[in-house]
């Protein structure tokens, strides 16, 4: 499944690119808010997550016959998530980087595109207790989901999308909104 998937993704890289050298491809960048519920064992938090902007993605889309084809990134521009975690009755200091390589299928109707997306991700979890990092963990995941986009003008389009549980990161899903201009 994971070579398949790599060979999905690296023909629709391919056309996203070339595309460039064709005159059809658009430069975007992003930005969005997500929510995913985690409940991972590893991590009691004690408080409760608060969704922020934590990136901005940047990369391209290409149109054939109503089919778009995006690839983007934010491997550029991100920030951590911080929260707080008890353990053993001591209060740490969680920090979680995502970096995120996105690329999405979706199909234009007028000023709406619904698609559907597959994300690589590679979290860094890090904890603290007062200046000393007590642990580091690394995780690669692939998250996948669906949504919508609709142009507000030309160029600049709202998004809302869904992300489907991920049991790698003990993930029941999310939501999130965004922007995007298309250049």
């Amino acid at each position: 499944m994971t070579k398949l998937l790599f060979i999905i993704i690296s023909i629709a890289y391919f056309l996203v690119f070339s595309s460039a050298i064709a005159g059809q491809f658009h430069p975007i960048i992003s930005t969005s808010i997500s929510y995913l519920e985690i409940k991972d064992p590893n991590y009691p938090y004690t408080d409760k997550y608060r969704p922020q902007i934590s990136s901005v993605s940047v990369g391209g889309a290409t149109n054939y016959n109503k089919i778009i084809i995006s690839a983007s990134t934010n491997r550029l521009l991100y920030k951590a998530t911080e929260r707080k975690v008890r353990h053993k009755g001591m209060i740490f200091d969680s920090s979680a980087e995502s970096i995120v390589d996105n690329l999405s299928i979706g199909y234009s109707m007028g000023r709406w595109q619904p698609f559907i997306f597959g994300a690589n991700a590679r979290i860094i979890k890090t904890l603290k207790f007062g200046n000393k990092e007590i642990s580091k963990k690394k995780q690669a995941t692939m998250f996948y989901g669906a949504g919508v986009n609709y142009f507000l003008t030309k160029n600049l389009q709202n998004n809302f999308y869904l992300i489907l549980p991920n049991k790698k990161v003990y993930s029941k899903g999310g939501v999130g909104i965004g922007l995007t201009y298309v250049f």
